[in-house]
């Protein structure tokens, strides 16, 4: 239980990016927990995914701010919370695709509007928001290769771009053959979808973006009837 005159909705986890802050802040709203605590780590209101190990950080580091709170207004003389040390999760294997069964979904989404960018998460192993976050100034079709400068994030209750968290993050990667001849056929194809819209299209020069040029929205379920390439890609 969580002292009177603690709050748990305002003693969040120290978690090392503004924007991991906001969105976690950002789901505060939707908890209702009948003991009244809304902390981000209960288990009653995390979003589906997320891991065992999360969850446990999560919930130690809520413990651990929020008993902070009651050390500095002299509830408790010790913040025991910081003494808790997660024991090492087994981790499952991870079931990945053989170059066949790669092969096979190519050849089956080639047809989809974004195919290019199931082309690039498969081949060059970018993440989803890097994928999303792409514009053509940052593809570079004459030398082949790409630079990684931004991603596209659903951070509290909006879509935002952010930069990478890590300077190795940021980072140029060479295009092989097939990522390159992707990327041309997706900018023609793109340039036609722009001339045949009947809405108006925002030209907000990115590579992959929705049928009226608008962001691609990353969560599932604003894309899980959008076709099975969106759908995949917003999954990363």
């Amino acid at each position: 239980m969580w002292p009177r005159s603690v709050s748990a909705a305002t003693h969040w986890p120290v978690i090392g990016r503004t924007s991991t802050a906001t969105s976690f802040r950002g789901w505060a709203p939707e908890a209702r927990q009948p003991d009244g605590c809304r902390c981000a780590s209960h288990a009653g209101w995390l979003p589906a995914g997320w891991s065992q190990r999360t969850v446990d950080s999560l919930r130690a580091r809520d413990s651990a701010r929020g008993v902070g709170g009651a050390v500095r207004e002299d509830l408790v003389t010790r913040n025991v919370a910081k003494l808790v040390r997660l024991p090492t999760p087994e981790r499952a294997e991870t079931r990945v695709l053989s170059v066949d069964e790669g092969r096979t979904l190519l050849r089956g989404a080639q047809p989809d509007r974004l195919f290019a960018a199931l082309v690039l998460l498969m081949v060059l192993g970018l993440r989803r928001s890097e994928v999303l976050g792409l514009r053509w100034s940052d593809v570079d079709l004459e030398r082949g290769e790409l630079r990684i400068c931004q991603g596209l994030h659903y951070v509290g209750r909006k879509l935002q771009f952010l930069p990478p968290k890590t300077r190795r993050s940021r980072r140029t990667v060479p295009l092989p053959g097939l990522c390159s001849a992707a990327l041309v056929e997706h900018r023609r194809l793109q340039d036609l979808e722009r001339g045949r819209s009947p809405h108006p299209w925002s030209d907000s020069e990115l590579v992959f973006v929705s049928v009226v040029g608008t962001p691609v929205d990353p969560r599932p379920s604003r894309t899980a009837s959008a076709g099975c390439v969106t759908s995949l890609v917003s999954r990363g």
